[in-house]
């Protein structure tokens, strides 16, 4: 069983409790500025999509930087895979082959997305630190005498090492930044122009975020911790909300060795 934590407010607490949602944000929009930056065409890991976390449950920095100076909440979630976490559905993509467990915001019928490395759950990725530019900083297009390939998929696995303190784990999905069709129409316009194909990628500006149902049942297996300078009011507020949802979550104060 895996445990892992993520510190945030007391407000997008309840939002996740309320709407059974978790916020998944493109690699453009979060704190880490070389994350989406590629070598060779710009910002393009931004169409990778992240919900940060680590297997640091009483970490100072995090409860600063993250739950409003220690106001917040510190999540604590424990699952076996990820289909635990998220909720699904199956799909087959034709009549012979497996179904597959797909995540409803994934589903290539009904939202249009296409994913790069056909996950369709979000996949939990162990974020390596290192100062080697041309890992921070990948390279989308690499060719040699027989073929050019094009990886789309190396942005956000590796951050510097100022960064090591998270010890960061994080559930991660990568879609193409257009749809199947334009995709063809791309490549039948540009047929054997790989930087081409992916300049018109370039052209889309990412959405911000994306929001992922979760699987009801990893409530049953969450804890909520509350941080030091965290009032009696918002411990109310959660307090009541998991009573007003029947929501039987257990509830601790943080043990952090600071002044309140």
């Amino acid at each position: 069983m895996k445990t892992l934590y993520h510190y945030t407010s007391v407000d997008t607490l309840l939002l996740i409790l309320q709407n059974k949602t978790l916020r998944f944000k493109s690699l453009l929009y979060v704190d880490d500025p070389l994350e989406p930056t590629t070598s060779d065409f710009g910002n393009l890991g931004g169409f990778k999509y992240v919900s940060c976390w680590t297997d640091t449950p009483n970490s100072i920095p995090q409860w600063t930087m993250y739950s409003n100076n220690m106001t917040g909440v510190c999540i604590g979630i424990s699952f076996e895979k990820e289909t635990e976490v998220f909720l699904t559905e199956k799909f087959s993509f034709s009549k012979s082959s497996e179904p597959i467990d797909i995540v409803k915001i994934l589903h290539p019928l009904k939202s249009g997305l296409l994913v790069t490395n056909n996950k369709y759950v979000p996949s939990l990725e162990q974020i390596q630190y290192t100062d080697d530019i041309s890992l921070t900083t990948p390279q989308v297009i690499s060719s040699n005498e027989t073929h050019t390939s094009i990886n789309l998929v190396s942005n956000g696995i590796y951050k510097t090492t100022e960064w090591s303190f998270q010890n960061e784990q994080r559930f991660s999905f990568q879609i193409f930044p257009l749809s199947i069709d334009l995709i063809l129409k791309s490549m039948n316009a540009n047929v054997g122009d790989m930087s081409e194909i992916v300049n018109s990628f370039t052209s889309v500006q990412p959405t911000e975020y994306l929001d992922l149902d979760l699987n009801p049942t990893i409530f049953n297996n969450m804890t909520i911790t509350f941080g030091k300078r965290c009032s009696a009011e918002d411990k109310l507020k959660v307090t009541k909300f998991l009573e007003d949802n029947k929501l039987d979550i257990p509830l601790f104060d943080s043990s952090v060795n600071i002044k309140p």
